[in-house]
């Protein structure tokens, strides 16, 4: 087997937006990000740059790859909680939101949509208000299928714990699927469940890493990276 142990770890941008694309529709395509509802896939490539475009355009956007010959494998999109996105950034996100409410409904009829969509919110953006000190929040993160189960992922998780300390974060936060493989490797890395939300038959999880410093003075601004 190949070692990639000595694999770098590389800041990327938004001109990377369509690399990702291509890797995270891979990387989510057995455990979609909106689960249970079948998106043609065109629509998913829109809501996925959607995404990347409204959280990388943040001030304190961190978003970070590994490469294997010149070609992305393995990359993570985050941000520091709270997150402020310009507004042009915000309405073409909220623009591109609204197909997937409509297959919403039809996913689980109009007596379930309110609920449901309740749920989804809350599990991807409104329970992150109840943390008061700065967190670094883990947006996406993916490994191409041909990478995965060689270690990638955990050598991203850790980095990015660095990274949160470096900025004077007092944790890490996430959403995932508890029926994906993402969730036990959080669990092995010290994330915790704080809240689960039931969306159709799955179930997504709210998840955080508190971190050993106990620093709460705000996160470092400058854009820097952990030393």
């Amino acid at each position: 087997m190949t070692d990639f142990s000595d694999v770098e770890i590389e800041p990327l941008n938004p001109s990377n937006i369509p690399e990702l694309v291509e890797l995270f529709t891979k990387a989510f395509s057995g455990y979609p990000l909106i689960p249970n509802i079948e998106v043609e896939p065109k629509q998913e490539r829109r809501i996925l740059k959607a995404i990347l475009d409204f959280f990388m355009s943040t001030k304190n956007s961190l978003s970070y790859g590994i490469r294997i010959e010149g070609k992305l494998v393995c990359a993570s999109v985050s941000t520091i909680y709270p997150a402020r996105p310009p507004i042009p950034a915000l309405i073409r996100f909220i623009l591109s939101m609204m197909p997937l409410s409509f297959s919403l409904v039809r996913a689980y009829g109009r007596a379930a949509f309110r609920e449901n969509a309740w749920n989804l919110r809350r599990a991807f953006w409104g329970e992150r208000r109840k943390y008061r000190e700065p967190h670094l929040m883990l947006v996406l993160l993916g490994t191409s299928p041909e990478y995965q189960k060689m270690g990638f992922g955990r050598k991203m998780l850790r980095f990015l714990h660095g990274v949160a300390e470096g900025r004077k974060c007092v944790g890490v936060i996430l959403t995932t699927n508890r029926a994906s493989p993402a969730f036990n490797l959080y669990l092995k890395e010290g994330f915790r469940v704080e809240d689960e939300f039931p969306i159709g038959d799955t179930t997504i999880c709210w998840m955080r890493l508190p971190l050993k410093s106990r620093d709460h003075r705000k996160c470092a601004q400058d854009g820097g990276e952990a030393s």
